[in-house]
């Protein structure tokens, strides 16, 4: 079957369609800034959710091949001996499936390095996702062919496939279940940490495989009593409920920690970095009575946040336009528990902390009136400085603006 299926993906459209699935899979899983696509769990999200564009495309290109052949009645003889017709269609189908995979396995390989290479969490039946997403290719160019294999036009052939498959689509989010039999994916993730439940994910492959058998059986084999079968496994695997998809992972919440600081294990990979970016922070308040003794990731005062970082494919922290310094230690000094008015008025005082706290004078950008205020604060010696910022972390604690101390 090797040499017949290579002919096949040649002359039709699969040569075609691996190049096309290359370069839109690639944009959707590195994105325009590179990003590094892991942990394994993202980045099977990521492969999932091409599916929201491939889709159409592969039902399109499906449909367009089948009714092409179906129109000209006969085809190229890939030797001396004609097909039957379910071998014919069978080689289509597979040369299309092939062209599309084949094109999402370029950027899916490089990502499985990239994850690797950083080392990635790898969290729990992370791989069901991506296998699913390769047999749903495989569903895909069989719900065009069906289309195309009826209608003899190609263009007909793809405006009913395509067409179909959006209403069908749509009416997913309306009607409970056909995420079952058509699943226009990505379906979001609302779980901030994942776990593909292993039950739910065989039965959605299983529909695929039995679904993808149907298509083909029901428009190739003669007499339609001999699709029964798998018209009838489809149809019971449809009806059995899924359940969720994806529960909380409670081992990737779990903390891991270096030198005071604190990451989750789903974010070890970053923890290094966290370190190397709270570190000097906590040392220069070390000792200070209210300041933080660690970084954590959550929104407390008692310590710096450790946030999330978007990475590049060299695994280092993208620059954006918000500094990272600045993020860990807005929870400290912010006073989130004071209200709106408290807030605007601790807005010189509070930007003065910042700058003493991070040495970033470029922060001045959003309150310039706090630039007096940093040079004064300066012109201390550093037992003042130390004292001043305490003094600022109890009024910010007890939303208190003429606690902080007036520098003349």
């Amino acid at each position: 079957m090797i040499r017949p299926l290579w002919t096949e993906y040649r002359r039709g459209a699969g040569i075609v369609l691996t190049p096309v699935v290359a370069v839109l899979s690639w944009a959707a899983l590195f994105r325009t800034r590179m990003e590094w696509p892991g942990p394994w769990t993202t980045l099977a999200e990521r492969v999932h959710g091409t599916l929201f564009f491939l889709a159409p495309l592969v039902v399109a290109v499906a449909a367009w091949q089948a009714s092409r052949e179906r129109r000209r009645g006969t085809r190229e003889l890939l030797g001396t001996t004609t097909r039957v017709p379910w071998r014919r269609l069978g080689l289509t189908w597979a040369s299309i499936t092939l062209g599309a995979t084949a094109g999402l396995l370029v950027p899916l390989v490089v990502g499985g390095v990239l994850v690797v290479w950083h080392g990635g969490y790898g969290g729990g039946n992370w791989w069901w996702s991506l296998l699913n997403s390769l047999l749903a290719i495989g569903f895909f160019a069989a719900f065009g062919m069906a289309f195309g294999a009826a209608v003899p036009s190609p263009l007909l052939g793809v405006t009913a496939g395509v067409t179909v498959y959006f209403l069908v689509a749509t009416a997913e989010t309306l009607v409970v279940g056909f995420a079952t039999l058509f699943p226009f994916l990505p379906a979001d993730v609302m779980l901030q940490f994942p776990e593909f439940r292993a039950g739910p994910q065989a039965l959605l492959a299983t529909w695929f495989v039995s679904a993808t058998v149907a298509l083909l059986a029901l428009v190739s084999v003669r007499p339609k009593r001999r699709a029964a079968v798998p018209v009838g496994v489809a149809a019971v695997v449809a009806a059995i409920p899924l359940g969720d998809f994806e529960v909380i992972d409670e081992r990737a919440d779990d903390l891991v920690c270096q030198d005071r600081v604190c990451t989750v294990r789903a974010h070890a990979h970053l923890l290094d970095k966290a370190v190397a970016e709270a570190k000097p922070l906590l040392d220069k308040v070390s000792g200070i009575p209210g300041a933080p003794t660690s970084a954590m990731p959550d929104y407390a005062w008692q310590h710096l946040r450790v946030y999330d970082m978007v990475l590049d494919w060299y695994g280092e922290r993208v620059r954006g336009e918000y500094p990272y310094h600045r993020l860990m230690v807005d929870s400290v000094v912010s006073g989130l528990e004071c209200d709106g008015d408290v807030q605007r008025e601790f807005g010189v005082p509070r930007m003065a902390a910042v700058v003493w706290w991070t040495g970033d004078r470029a922060a001045l950008d959003e309150e310039p009136r706090a630039a007096g205020l940093v040079d004064r604060l300066l012109r201390l010696d550093v037992a003042a400085q130390r004292e001043w910022f305490a003094r600022y972390l109890s009024a910010i604690r007890r939303c208190d603006r003429s606690a902080v101390p007036e520098i003349p």
